[in-house]
Parts: C-alpha cells; structure tokens; sequence
C-alpha cells in the first residue's frame, strides 16, 4: 500500500506538536524553549549586541562659579522712593517688544505705557498725599485721583470673598504638609513684603554706560551688619511663593493653592508678591508704602486671627479667619498682632480694574526683565562674568569637537590606504 506524501507530512506535524515519538524526559514546551534559546547566541553571553553602544565621555568643565548664576534682583526702592536707573539696552528691548505687539495688534494702546517708560527715565521722588498716602513718580503707572480711601469698597470686589473661602483650607493644608517633611527648614525670610534699601540709589547713570559701578548688591545693602541679625520668633517672616513670576516654592510647595489663585482673572497674572507671612505675637511690622498703584492688596487670614489687624492710612481692619483684607498699598499700611498667638495670613497682589490686559502683560514683562543683572549698572559686571565664562565654555567645547574629527578622519585615511590592493580600503568603509 503506497502511503501519499500529503499524509506523511501531516503525520509528521502531528507528532510534533504532541510530543509523540520525543526522547523520554524532554516536554514538547521545553524542547521548544531549548530551540529558542539556540536560535539566541548573544544572550548571555561574552558577546555584545550591535545596539549596545559604549558611552561617550562627556568633556568635564571646571564649575561655575556660584556668584555668577543667574538670580533675579529684588525690586528694591530706596528711602527716597526711587529705584535704581537701567541702562539703555533696557529701553531698547522694551520698544521693541511694544512695536511686536502693536503690529499683532493694532486695536491695542499702548500710550500708557510709553508714558511710564518715559517717567522712569526721568522722573524722581515721591508725590505725597493725604493719610500718608505716597507714590513714587518714578513707578506710578495711573492717574492719582484725589478722592482714594485706604479700604476700597468691597461690592467693587466680591471675587475676593469666593477666592479666600476656596484657597483658605487648601493653602493650610498645603502648609501643615510642607511643615510635616521638613521642606521649609530654612526657607523663612526676615525680609518684609517690600523691603527698603539703606542707601540711596545714585542718580541717572550715562545712557549706555556698559561700566558696572562698585556699589553693594541691593541684598547686601539692606543688612547693617553692626547690628545682630534678628531672632526668627520676634519678627515677621516670610515665604515668597511669587515674586512677578512664580517660584520654586510655590510651585513646589503649594501648586494647589497657585492654581485656585490662577483661576480668577483679578489676580491672572500676579502683578507682583504672592506671600504666606507669620507674625508672631506682640510683633508689628514697619509702616511702609509700595508705591506704585498698578494693584491692591488682598491678605487672607489663615490661623490664629484674633487680636490681629492691618492698619492702613490710620483706619483699622481687624481680621477674621478666611475673610479677605482689601486695602490700597500706596496708603501706608503695617500688621499687628496683639493676641497671644502666631499668626498666619496669606498677602497677595491684584490688579485694579482700570488696567486693561494687554497693560498688564506688557507691566509684568517689563518688571520681569528689569530683574536681571544685565540692565543695571550696580550689577552689570556680574553679567559680563557671566558671559565670558560661557564664551569659553564654547570655545572649548568647539576645540574638542574639531580634534575629535581631525582624528576620526587620520584613522579612516589609515584604515583606508593599509588594505593595499587586497580592496582593505573598501572593508574599513564598510565597518565604518
């Protein structure tokens, strides 16, 4: 009987796939695993794949020097209520960033702000006001009018109610949180909201002048160091989440609380400071101005309200636990604590509302850049350390680049011309 082909290869499978007719001992699944595994010589083995790449050595540069990392300044007036001049480069930038926008836009005014530039270039001193009211002529962006109170009406400003309810409990969790792990061991600031610097700024500088003047740094100046450093439990102290942008502190540490403030459109973006201050009991802080009136201030009580108030122009406002304080900051306002308790209150600045948006945008570009050490002449060295140090870092880095090529084409020339007329040049481009 002849058997067909086609039935003798079915058979065959057959018994491949069930294990008949296998060495005693071998599962068909193990056997199948064996297969696999000899199909495999690389693994496990001495020999290397061809993705497996050896990593290069990254060139190692000495470090940089920690006085020339790029800080933002603190916007620092002086007694005399003025801040320190900029160079031209400034201005430059700013006109060209307004001539941007105007051309993206051409509904958009900017007459205000061409206006203000031209006051902080000119323009010096305060203007003075009733109930300790002071603006610096320097910095005021608005009209004064004359009949401004130090706590504006609250019917103009009923978001404030809904933002403190809603950020109240977020922020002091996020802060007992923050507490908990020790994040903020070091990270308390004897600073005040607005600091003021010791020395008076010197006058208008030459327009380009790119010579740096050896003046204090503006944290320096701030400091007397005849006097010992204040205890941390008689002061107010703070943590500044924001400061014209946000910071690693409040993004890190109180995202959530960031968030809800982001959400409504008065303090979107934040003109400026974004603070959770402590002050202790029995402490005041010291009567000061902020001088510009771009913005009102908005404090949140979050713990331990009772006896506290902000006095603002003479008047009194008394707080209350997660009920907002809305007061003028060019009226001369401080903080006082009268209970037996630390205080805790979340100060933030918002917008007034006769500034239009792109007003603000343009305002918060312009503090944004004016932080960097570039655009003032007390700080203009650092920068041009700054970028001496990275133009050798470059040109070392183009020096290795260059050898590493002229040694890759030295060998591929070797390689080349050893393979005589055996084609070894044909190999090595291949291997190449």
């Amino acid at each position: 009987m002849v058997v067909p082909k086609r039935v003798v290869v079915l058979v065959a499978m057959v018994c491949s796939v069930t294990g008949f007719l296998m060495p005693a001992g071998v599962a068909p699944r193990q056997e199948c695993r064996v297969k696999t595994a000899v199909l495999r010589p690389n693994e496990g083995g001495s020999r290397r794949s061809k993705r497996q790449r050896p990593k290069k050595k990254q060139p190692s540069f000495r470090k940089m020097d920690p006085s020339l990392e790029l800080r933002p300044l603190p916007l620092l007036p002086d007694e005399l209520g003025n801040w320190e001049t900029a160079v031209a480069e400034l201005w430059t930038v700013m006109e060209e960033r307004v001539s941007i926008n105007e051309k993206r836009n051409t509904e958009l005014d900017y007459s205000r702000f061409r206006k203000f530039l031209d006051t902080y270039r000119t323009q010096r001193g305060v203007i003075t006001g009733p109930n300790d009211r002071v603006i610096s002529a320097q910095t005021r962006f608005l009209d004064i009018e004359e009949d401004a109170t130090p706590f504006p009406d609250m019917d103009k400003y009923k978001f404030t109610g809904r933002l403190a309810a809603r950020v109240h409990e977020v922020c002091l969790e996020e802060l007992a949180d923050a507490f908990e792990k020790g994040q903020l061991d070091g990270e308390w600031s004897r600073l005040e909201i607005m600091a003021v610097r010791d020395e008076p700024w010197q006058a208008q500088p030459a327009q380009g002048d790119e010579d740096a003047t050896k003046t204090k740094k503006p944290e320096e100046a701030m400091r007397d160091p005849s006097k010992p450093p204040p205890s941390m439990d008689d002061v107010w102290s703070q943590l500044l989440l924001n400061h014209c942008n946000p910071l690693g502190m409040g993004i890190h540490r109180f995202p959530k609380t960031m968030e809800i403030i982001d959400k409504f459109k008065k303090t979107r973006p934040l003109p400026r400071n974004l603070i959770v201050g402590r002050l202790p009991a029995g402490v005041s802080t010291t009567p000061r101005s902020d001088l510009w009136n771009t913005n009102y201030v908005l404090q949140v009580p979050l713990a331990n309200a009772e006896g506290c108030y902000t006095l603002v122009g003479g008047e009194k406002k008394y707080w209350k636990e997660a009920e907002p304080v809305v007061f003028d900051p060019t009226f001369k306002y401080s903080m006082h604590n009268e209970g037996k308790e630390d205080a805790l209150v979340l100060h933030m600045d918002f917008w007034r509302p006769e500034v239009e948006d792109h007003e603000r945008n343009i305002l918060l570009f312009f503090w944004l850049i004016w932080q960097q050490d570039r655009f003032h002449p007390s700080t203009r060295s650092f920068y041009n350390r700054r970028a001496q140090f990275y133009k050798e870092i470059a040109r070392k880095e183009r020096e290795i680049r260059m050898k590493q090529i002229k040694r890759r084409n030295e060998k591929r020339n070797n390689d080349g011309g050893s393979g005589g007329s055996g084609g070894g040049g044909g190999g090595s481009l291949a291997r190449e």
